[in-house]
């Protein structure tokens, strides 16, 4: 691809940070307000830091490794195609809990504030519902989609730029930040990292970038500090306006009632900003099934799955839509059978995860092999980062025991074996396919 072709190193910039800042800049605050009280938005920043020396490995291993395939590419190139493939299905497996939470947030949406107690007394018609409308939009045309994706990324922006705008005029001097809840700060990390979620996407487009796989590595660094600036910030501001109490208790929607409106403007502001969420929460949901069907697709495609010619069959639009189906179906039975937002975001976490640990290691066996020792400094950090990630994810989000937590991450203890038992197999009758 010529460069004017390519993606500037500033339109880069702001790709990556649209794709990093996405509904979670919803979901997670008024959870960390629970968590940690005045405090809580200090969870960013911790998280940040945890996350950047993965963040840095990550967009190490775009450079190490070109070429498209992501998590698969990486660890199969310095690991072999069975650590790819386990990086790739834990990676599939831990998203699938994405669309899972952002499903049951929007359900919670539904039953407060806007009082739908027919879908709280009946999850399961609503979970049919709502995932069969994401599975359609999925088989349609992905240019269709973009078009109108591009209008709810700048309706996506309006509250924090709000915020950005209005966070001086609302300062509290005398906010309580409740410095005696800071122990409980580890308990908001989990719930950081799934906001977080989609910076590994951008190390997929170093090679759409001016400069190729050279400039990924600045391109992520700046988006990942921006958007932690940004959700910061934001977060920060709701606390100035609404207290730590409210804003656990009636979520970021509810903020625009604390800053001496009208009832009549505050409604209509509150309205707009719900509305928004909304359309927030479809988007990011319509976007990681598509991440999810694609690999599935990719998978089934290279004979990998059970069931791999029905899996990997293109409609008319040429989108998958067999696959689309089975992932629907598994998201209903995720979604109904954990429905609690907490444990499906530790069920994300889990499995994106254990890519990260995969990836990590592939970055440090090549450099190693290449003796790059300061990538090998960084990947060695990276593992701590991904230990710390997994232990606080484990003992605050998955329950109080060792057997609670055990049976709420079966998704991801039982998916990943049965997966790559799925994947000998597939492979070994290919193998013999090919032998004949």
């Amino acid at each position: 691809m010529s460069d004017s072709h390519k993606i500037s190193f500033v339109s880069a910039v702001l790709m990556n940070i649209n794709i990093i800042v996405g509904s979670g800049i919803y979901l997670s605050p008024p959870l960390m307000a629970q968590q940690a009280g005045g405090l809580s938005f200090l969870g960013w920043i911790l998280a940040g830091l945890l996350l950047l020396p993965i963040v840095l490995t990550i967009a190490n291993a775009a450079r190490i490794f070109p070429g498209e395939g992501g998590f698969y590419n990486y660890c199969k190139a310095a690991l072999g195609e069975d650590f790819g493939f386990i990086a790739n299905w834990a990676y599939l497996l831990g998203y699938m809990g994405t669309v899972a939470t952002i499903t049951s947030g929007i359900r919670d949406l539904l039953i407060n504030p806007l009082g739908f107690n027919f879908i709280k007394e009946y999850p399961i018609v609503f979970y049919v519902f709502f995932i069969l409308i994401i599975t359609l939009l999925n088989m349609i045309s992905i240019r269709v989609i973009g078009k109108i994706q591009s209008m709810i990324t700048l309706l996506k922006l309006i509250p924090l730029l709000v915020m950005l705008g209005v966070i001086y005029f609302f300062w509290n001097s005398s906010f309580d930040y409740q410095i005696d809840r800071i122990s409980d700060l580890a308990g908001t990390i989990p719930l950081v990292l799934f906001s977080f979620l989609g910076f590994e996407s951008c190390c997929n487009i170093g090679h759409h970038i001016r400069g190729g796989t050279a400039q990924v590595f600045k391109v992520i660094l700046i988006a990942f500090s921006t958007s932690v600036l940004l959700y910061t910030v934001f977060h920060l501001g709701i606390l100035q306006i609404m207290g730590s109490v409210a804003l656990a208790s009636q979520g970021v929607h509810a903020f625009p009632k604390f800053m001496g409106f009208s009832a009549v403007t505050s409604a209509i502001v509150s309205s707009f900003l719900l509305f928004d969420m909304m359309l927030s929460y479809m988007n990011t949901t319509y976007g990681a099934a598509l991440n999810n069907i694609t690999n599935i697709n990719i998978f089934a495609k290279c004979g990998l799955l059970f069931r791999s010619k029905f899996l990997s069959k293109l409609n008319a639009s040429g989108m998958p839509s067999n696959a689309a189906i089975v992932h629907g179906i598994l998201i209903i039975l995720l979604v109904t059978c954990v429905p609690s937002v907490t444990i499906l975001v530790a069920i994300t976490n889990l499995g994106v995860c254990i890519a990260f640990f995969l990836t990590i290691l592939a970055v440090f066996v090549q450099s190693l092999r290449k003796k790059k020792y300061s990538s090998l400094f960084i990947a060695s950090i990276g593992f701590i980062s991904v230990g710390i990630l997994i232990y606080l994810t484990w003992t605050t989000k998955l329950g109080d025991n060792n057997w609670t937590r055990l049976i709420h991450a079966s998704p991801i203890m039982i998916g990943i074996p049965v997966g790559f038992c799925m994947y000998r197999y597939s492979k070994k009758i290919k193998n013999c396919s090919v032998n004949k």
